[in-house]
């Protein structure tokens, strides 16, 4: 599951290749996720009566700024909660993402994340660890609390199993619409990304 991420920074980029990526889907009533919504051009977008709320972990290789070479890079995994919302700031409303807040496992990305990702980026502690039926997923804050757990167990259903969505196809559209996305910024209210 290698794929190269790129985000624009101030001229540069940043690259790195993808390891691992997942992403855990919550039902939220709308009206919770508008409340942590800091601008009202983005709504909740509500799918079958729901908000949605995502974590998402990834775990990233040769992470580096452009034009460095990857063999410099060094290796994370950081993670987000991400509110699905509707951008209603253009001519037509369209399907976003505002992600209240990015962690890191690694110091030198939090202390880089103000000027690269244009917002703090607090370190946590992470694992995805692969056992033979399963993987278990954690980050937790530094203080020991715990801020995700979960353990995955890969299988094909013949249904989709979910209160959220009526179909796979339902769920991979829903994805596939969230392409651009806003997080908190030192320089502004939101940034979009």
């Amino acid at each position: 599951m290698a794929e190269k991420a790129k985000r624009s920074v101030f001229g540069a980029s940043v690259s790195s290749r993808l390891v691992e990526r997942y992403l855990f889907n919550f039902r939220v009533a709308p009206d919770i996720v508008a409340s942590r919504i800091p601008v009202d051009w983005l709504k909740p977008r509500v799918v079958n009566g729901w908000g949605v709320v995502s974590f998402c972990i990834l775990k990233l290789e040769h992470v580096t700024l452009k034009p460095l070479p990857s063999l410099l890079g060094f290796n994370t995994t950081s993670c987000a909660y991400r509110c699905s919302v509707i951008d209603t700031s253009g001519e037509r409303p369209e399907p976003s993402v505002y992600i209240p807040g990015r962690s890191t496992d690694l110091a030198i990305v939090s202390r880089l994340g103000p000027a690269v990702f244009s917002g703090a980026m607090p370190v946590i502690r992470t694992g995805i660890a692969h056992t033979p039926d399963s993987v278990d997923i954690t980050a937790s804050y530094l203080d020991g609390r715990n801020m995700f757990s979960a353990k995955v167990r890969p299988e094909v259903p013949e249904k989709l199993d979910s209160q959220l969505f009526g179909s796979f196809d339902e769920l991979v559209d829903f994805i596939k619409g969230g392409v651009s996305s806003y997080t908190p910024s030192t320089r502004a209210t939101v940034t979009r990304k």
